[in-house]
C-alpha cells in the first residue's frame, strides 16, 4: 500500500522549525520552573546546543521519514501503476542473468529420434545393444528400399517430435522459436529452409493452437554453438519466459536444404541402406519460471467456455486474431516459409495496442514476448510440465593460439583443464558430474585430446568405462551432425531423471574450440512427486 507522505516545502519546513522550537522552548521553562532544570549554571554554548541540538534532531527524523516515503512512491509508480517496489527488485536481478554463471534454463518438454528410434525407446535400444552396441541396425535389409518411403518417414518423425515437444503446451501464446539445422546453400532455389521444416513438422503433429514467431534460424556447422545463443537470448531479453528449440539434422534434413555435400546415397536412390548420418530430431521447451512467476501469474485472466475468435471480449481471443491476421500477411520469404519472425511480429504490436481495446489487469506491463497476459488455464497448461532438467551455462574452451592456427597440444591439454574447471562452477555448491556425454567427431586425435586431458578428473569419471562415459559416435553408430549436441541434452536429460546423476556434456567436434555444458537433475522429491517415462505415444 502507497503511504500518502511526501517531503515538505519550504514555506512549511521554516513553519515546522518554529513550532517545533516553541514547543521545545516551552519544555525547557516548564522543567526550570519545577527546578529539573537550572540554566543558571550552563555556560553561553551549552544553552545554545540544549536548545538547537534537539530541534534539529526531530526535523532531521522527520525528512528523512518523509524522504524514505516519497522514494518508495517513485519506486512504485516506475514499476507501472502500483506494482509492489519489490517485483522492481525482482527484475533487476532477472536483468543480471548475463553476469551470473549459474544461470540455468529449465527443460519441460523433450523430445528425441535418432532414425526410429524415439524417447523412451532410444534409451531401450541403448540397454539392448549394452555398451559396446551402437544403436542403428547394421542390417541394411533392416531399412525402406523407397527413398519416397524414407521421405515419409522423416517427415512423420519430425510430427512426432513437434507433438513431443509443443502438443498442450501454452495455447494462443506466440511461442519464441529457433531452429537449428545443418547449412544450406541458399543460392538454390529449391532449398527448403528451416522455416518450411518447421511447417512441415507441425502440420501433422496434431498441435492445433500453438503460435511459432522464429526468433532465429540457425543453419550450422557446429550445434554446440546454439546452447551458448540460447543462453545470451534469455540475457539480452530478461522478459522472455519460454522458448521452443527444434533441432533437425540428418541425410534427409540434409539432401532438403541442400547442405554442401549433400545428398547422401540414401536421400534420393531407391536401395537398403544403413544411414551414415541417420534423422537425428531434437525438440526441446526451455523456460525460467521466475520470469512467468514475477511478469504473469499474478496478473493472470478469467476466460469462460471455449475459445474461439468470435468471443473478442477476451484479451487473448484479440491476439489470437491478430496473429493470424499478420501470419497471413506475412511475406514468405521463401517457399514453404510461413512463421513471421519475432522481428516481423513484434514491429506489428504497435497497430495491435493502437486498435484494440484491452481490458489490461492493473499493474500488468506488456513487453514484446507476453503481449497480452496469460489466462488462468494457459497457466494451467504451463504448471502441469514439471521441470525435467537443467541446464547450465556452457563453457566454451578456445583451441587456437591467438592468431588463428591450432594451439600446441599441451596448450590444449591445459586449456581444457581449466575449462573443464570453470564448467563445475556452473553448478550449485557439493553438485559433481557423475557421467559424461562426448562427441568428437571422426577425429581420433580430438578423442585423444580429450582423454588426456580430463582422464585424471577429480570426480572420478572414467573415459573407458561406458558407465560413466558415453561415445555420441561409438554408441550411436553414425554422425548426428549439428543436433549431436541436442541429443546429447535429451539422452542426459531422460537418463538423469531416472537416477539423479548430473552430467556433463562435452562437444570436442571443431578443432578450434570445445563447449563444456553442464546438465543437472530435480531434487529426488521433485522426480518422485512427477514420475516420467518418456513414452513414445503423443501426450494425451
Amino acid at each position: 500500500m502507497a503511504t500518502t507522505l511526501t517531503r515538505p516545502s519550504g514555506t512549511r519546513l521554516i513553519a515546522l522549525v518554529a513550532i517545533i522550537a516553541a514547543l521545545w522552548l516551552l519544555i525547557i521553562k516548564v522543567m526550570a520552573s519545577q527546578n529539573f532544570l537550572t540554566l543558571d549554571d550552563l555556560s553561553m554554548p551549552q544553552r545554545l546546543l540544549l536548545f538547537f541540538a534537539p530541534v534539529l534532531l526531530v526535523v532531521a527524523g522527520a525528512l528523512a521519514v518523509t524522504g524514505f516515503a516519497r522514494s518508495s512512491n517513485a519506486a512504485e509508480k516506475d514499476t507501472g501503476n502500483g506494482v509492489p517496489a519489490a517485483d522492481t527488485a525482482l527484475s533487476a536481478a532477472t536483468t543480471q542473468s548475463a553476469g551470473n554463471p549459474q544461470f540455468t534454463l529449465e527443460i519441460r518438454r523433450v523430445g528425441v529420434t535418432v532414425d526410429r528410434f524415439r524417447q523412451r525407446a532410444l534409451l531401450m535400444r541403448l540397454d539392448e545393444v549394452g555398451p559396446k552396441g551402437a544403436v542403428l541396425l547394421a542390417d541394411p535389409k533392416e531399412y525402406e528400399w523407397s527413398y519416397s518411403t524414407r521421405w515419409d518417414q522423416f517427415t512423420t518423425r519430425t510430427n512426432n517430435i513437434v507433438s513431443y515437444t509443443v502438443l498442450d503446451w501454452v495455447q494462443y501464446w506466440p511461442i519464441p522459436t529457433v531452429l537449428v539445422g545443418p547449412p544450406s546453400d541458399v543460392t538454390r532455389s529449391n532449398a527448403v529452409q528451416l522455416g518450411a521444416l518447421l511447417g512441415e513438422a507441425d502440420n501433422g503433429s496434431g498441435v492445433g493452437n500453438s503460435f511459432y514467431i522464429r526468433v532465429n534460424d540457425l543453419n550450422t556447422s557446429d550445434g554446440s554453438e546454439v546452447v551458448g545463443k540460447l543462453f545470451k537470448l534469455f540475457d539480452e531479453h530478461p522478459d522472455l519466459p519460454a522458448v521452443f528449440v527444434l533441432a533437425l539434422d540428418g541425410s534427409s534434413t540434409r539432401g532438403f536444404s541442400k547442405t554442401p555435400g549433400s545428398p547422401l546415397p540414401e536421400f534420393n536412390k531407391d536401395g537398403n541402406f544403413v544411414p551414415t548420418q541417420p534423422d537425428a530430431l531434437v525438440g526441446l521447451i526451455v523456460t525460467r519460471k521466475d520470469r512467468v512467476d514475477q511478469m504473469i501469474r499474478p496478473y493472470a485472466t478469467e476466460t469462460s467456455g471455449t475459445i474461439d475468435k468470435s468471443k473478442t471480449q477476451y484479451d487473448v481471443v484479440k491476439l489470437s486474431n491478430f496473429y493470424w491476421k499478420e501470419a497471413r500477411a506475412y511475406p514468405s520469404p521463401s517457399r514453404g516459409v510461413y512463421d513471421p519472425t519475432s522481428e516481423y511480429w513484434q514491429s506489428k504490436l504497435p497497430e495491435f495496442y493502437k486498435t484494440e481495446p484491452l481490458k489490461l489487469p492493473k499493474g500488468f506491463k506488456p513487453n514484446p514476448w507476453v503481449p497480452v497476459p496469460w489466462t488462468t488455464w494457459q497457466l494451467k497448461e504451463f504448471d502441469q510440465w514439471p521441470v525435467l532438467g537443467y541446464l547450465h551455462r556452457p563453457v566454451t574452451v578456445d583451441l587456437l593460439d591467438g592468431h588463428g592456427a591450432p594451439a600446441k597440444k599441451a596448450d590444449k591439454i591445459e586449456k581444457l583443464r581449466i575449462g573443464w574447471e570453470q564448467a563445475l562452477a556452473t553448478l550449485p555448491q557439493g553438485t559433481q558430474p557423475e557421467r559424461m556425454f562426448y562427441d568428437t567427431g571422426a577425429s581420433t586425435a580430438n578423442l585423444a585430446l580429450l582423454v588426456q586431458s580430463l582422464h585424471d578428473n577429480k570426480q572420478k569419471i572414467d573415459l573407458d568405462d561406458p558407465a560413466d562415459a558415453f561415445d555420441m559416435q561409438h554408441r550411436i553408430g553414425a554422425d548426428t551432425g549439428v543436433s549431436s549436441t541436442f541429443v546429447q541434452i535429451a539422452l542426459a536429460t531422460m537418463i538423469g531423471y531416472g537416477d539423479g546423476k548430473t552430467n556433463a556434456l562435452v562437444n570436442l567436434r571443431d578443432a578450434g574450440h570445445a563447449t563444456i555444458t553442464m546438465l543437472t537433475p530435480p531434487d529426488e522429491a521433485s522426480r518422485k512427486a512427477n514420475p516420467q517415462v518418456f513414452s513414445w505415444s503423443v501426450p494425451q
